[in-house]
């Protein structure tokens, strides 16, 4: 009776799951992006390309970052980089990460090809980082 069960539930948890991913994959699918968002008062640019949920950061042709697309909702993503800089370990920085968590994508809205997005931090998204943009883009930036 319990396997029942659980095949029951298996089956009435599969079609969320999979409507779930199929709605990341058509709001952030495979492709080039191109970049913009500001920090510090200056309007940075970059070149994203993503690849069945890895993706590749660009600076003028070189590549500066590269890591995985970690869904934590319908609309809200983390970026796991794998050759990110080196981060703090001071004592303050791992009590502020702790506190307000790692730093989290927030699709706003999507109007055609251009997604707009807010950076959040994940344990309070009531803070705002900053906004930005994403637009598809027809071709590579190699």
């Amino acid at each position: 009776m319990k396997n029942s069960f659980k095949l029951i539930f298996m089956f009435m948890l599969a079609p969320i799951c999979f409507s779930v991913s199929e709605y990341q994959s058509k709001i952030l699918s495979d492709g080039s992006y191109e970049l913009a968002y500001k920090y510090n008062g200056r309007v940075d640019k970059s070149e994203i390309v993503i690849k069945k949920g890895l993706f590749e950061e660009y600076n003028k042709a070189e590549k500066i970052r590269k890591g995985k697309i970690r869904w934590i909702s319908q609309n809200l993503f983390v970026m796991d980089y794998i050759n990110s800089p080196k981060i703090d370990t001071t004592q303050l920085s791992k009590r502020l990460l702790s506190a307000f968590g790692e730093t989290c994508i927030e699709i706003d809205s999507v109007r055609n090809d251009t997604l707009f997005f807010k950076t959040r931090h994940a344990n309070n998204l009531h803070i705002l980082i900053n906004k930005g943009i994403l637009i598809k883009r027809t071709h590579n930036f190699n």
